[in-house]
């Protein structure tokens, strides 16, 4: 009897020894346990933290796969809006590339406005991932008939390709509103622009300023 306690006694230790090893837990910091390979994840692990040493990388199990701390989110998301004030005169059909010289805010400095060198109006992905797109601009088409054939789009162009679209039918003598909202899969160096297509012969207008001619958007995740 005597030597079954002590044995009982010796592996309750030993256990104990085993999850001591495994998370210490420390006034100044958590030491994580450290894995070269990432475990299984399942509902009963889930919460679960741990340090990759192959990648050097904190993942967390969710339950059903492990994540990456650092994809899951960053602290300061990529995230622009900025607009035009004036105005600019569309001499003829076809596209046209949207001016934008006013930033109301760039976290992470993506956008060039019209003034730069190099890739103006353009906003260039810092990042894989899935980004969102507002744009909105009014054009007014004066001194044209129009028919019923004729239309007018708003244009996200990606390395200047026309990723996606929104037409309108547009209205001669007034101004009429385009404005797309899209999310879009990029690749990190991508760069994204906002253009106008129409194909009304004459003179078109596009309106600019703080509430008629806007383009934002930001990192909804990575990946």
């Amino acid at each position: 009897m005597k030597a079954t306690t002590i044995l009982t006694v010796c592996l309750l230790l030993f256990i104990g020894s085993v999850f001591a090893q495994s998370v210490t837990i420390n006034p100044a910091a958590l030491d994580l346990p450290r894995v070269a390979s990432l475990p299984s994840c399942s509902a009963s692990t889930k919460g679960r933290m741990v340090y990759n040493t192959t990648d050097n990388k904190m993942y967390y199990c969710n339950g059903t796969a492990w994540i990456n701390t650092e994809v899951a989110g960053p602290q300061n998301a990529p995230a622009f809006g900025v607009a035009n004030i004036g105005g600019l005169n569309i001499e003829t059909s076809g596209t046209t590339i949207v001016p934008f010289t006013t930033e109301s805010y760039d976290i992470g400095s993506n956008f060039n406005l019209a003034a730069a060198g190099v890739d103006p109006n353009t906003f260039i992905a810092p990042f894989d991932g899935i980004y969102h797109f507002d744009a909105y601009v009014s054009l007014n088409i004066s001194g044209a008939t129009i028919i019923s054939s004729n239309f007018a789009n708003i244009q996200l162009l990606v390395n200047n390709a026309v990723a996606t679209q929104a037409s309108y039918i547009p209205v001669a003598n007034s101004n009429f509103i385009l404005q797309i909202s899209r999310d879009l899969k990029l690749v990190a160096g991508d760069k994204v622009k906002v253009a106008v297509f129409e194909d009304v012969a004459g003179t078109q207008y596009l309106k600019m300023g703080a509430l008629m001619c806007t383009f934002s958007g930001h990192l909804v995740t990575k990946y």
